[in-house]
Order: structure tokens, then sequence, then C-alpha cells
């Protein structure tokens, strides 16, 4: 059984969170919107959800993409910090979790 570490942001599961992120998860919700198959797993759905609020949409892509350039800037990034600017409560975090390959 191998078990990988899965990052809020990182829809392509390559480990970094970045601007080709965003895109994908803007994509992804433009699909949804406009009746088209979305093309992401629940596994990408879960993670693309930045916000933890059960839905994919532009949000989560600015979210994602202010994550990614918060990092160029080499800030100590922290995704309840950063969603904590939008919301009166912190959110309840899932910063990463494990799953098994199949």
């Amino acid at each position: 059984m191998s078990i990988r570490n899965i990052i809020r942001g990182d829809i392509d599961q390559d480990g970094v969170v970045e601007a080709d992120d965003a895109l994908a998860i803007e994509r992804a919700y433009v699909d949804a919107i406009a009746g088209r198959d979305p093309g992401i797993t629940d596994l990408q759905k879960n993670i693309s959800d930045a916000t933890c609020d059960g839905q994919v949409n532009a949000r989560d892509a600015q979210y994602t993409l202010q994550y990614y350039v918060d990092s160029l800037s080499m800030k100590e990034i922290d995704w309840d910090d950063l969603l904590y600017l939008d919301r009166k409560q912190p959110i309840e975090t899932v910063e990463s979790f494990s799953q098994d390959n199949e």
C-alpha cells in the first residue's frame, strides 16, 4: 500500500500549488456551469475546493492563484490565514490528507 500526501489546491497532484492548478480549477468550474463534464475526479474536486464549502467555483481558483503568488514571494503560506481574510471565523482546515494509490 502506497500513501501519498495531497495538498489543497494541487489539482494535478504534482506536489506543488502553481498557476496551472488555478487555471485547471477555473476550467473545471466553467465546464460545469456550461453543462459540460468538468473532467475531474471526486478526489480532484475535493482538492480543488480551497474554501472547503463543498463547491468548486471561481473563488477556489482565485484563492489557489493567491496561494501560488504568495509562495513566489517566499512568504510563509497558510491556507487558514489566506482564507481568514474573507471570513469572520477561521475555517476547518484540511491542509492535506492521505489516499491509497489504486
